[in-house]
Formats: C-alpha cells, sequence, structure tokens
C-alpha cells in the first residue's frame, strides 16, 4: 500500500488530530459511507465498554466502601494494584465524595 504524500507531509510535525483527520478522510475516500459506519460502531462500542468498566468498579467501590487497598479493598477484590484503581477511577470520572467514605 502507498503512503500518500500528503499523510508523509503531515506527520512531520502536525498534532494527532490532524493525522488522524488525514487519515480518516483517505480511508473515507477509499471505502465511502462504509467506513463512516464501521467508525461509528467501533466508537459506540469503545464508549460502551467503559461505561461497563465504570460501572464494575464503582460497583466493587461501594460494595468495600470505597476502600481501595488491603485485603478487603477494592485492589484485592479487582486483582489489580491500587495504583492502576486509582488511574483508572480518574480517566473514568469516577471521584470518592466525602459523604460515600464514610466521613
Amino acid at each position: 500500500m502507498r503512503v500518500p504524500t500528503h499523510y508523509a507531509q503531515t506527520v512531520d510535525g502536525s498534532s494527532s488530530f490532524e493525522i488522524l483527520r488525514v487519515l480518516t478522510e483517505g480511508t473515507a475516500a477509499a471505502t465511502g459511507e462504509q467506513f463512516f459506519r464501521s467508525l461509528a460502531r467501533h466508537a459506540a462500542q469503545a464508549l460502551h465498554g467503559e461505561e461497563v468498566e465504570r460501572r464494575h468498579i464503582l460497583a466493587v467501590l461501594e460494595q468495600t466502601r470505597w476502600v481501595i487497598e488491603g485485603p478487603e479493598g477494592a485492589a484485592n477484590i479487582l486483582k489489580l494494584n491500587p495504583s492502576t484503581i486509582r488511574s483508572r477511577m480518574k480517566r473514568l470520572g469516577i471521584a470518592c465524595s466525602s459523604t460515600s467514605a464514610g466521613g
């Protein structure tokens, strides 16, 4: 497969958004409307997956009364490193409110 000249020029210092735009336009020109339907479907699946992950982490946090570490903590239940849970909480917009933590 030949890389279009305008793509090669774009990679040399443009933003990720610009690179994605060029790739999307090039792929869309090659595949047409089917590409956009596929892209929308995959985006919806990814968003759905994040929502499932968010709800699962929230359920475990509520079960543990927002305890992350220790033998009874969410990290142990989910078999994840506590720092991994914290980073996922941040990415998924999960914040422990002061009333949830039991004061």
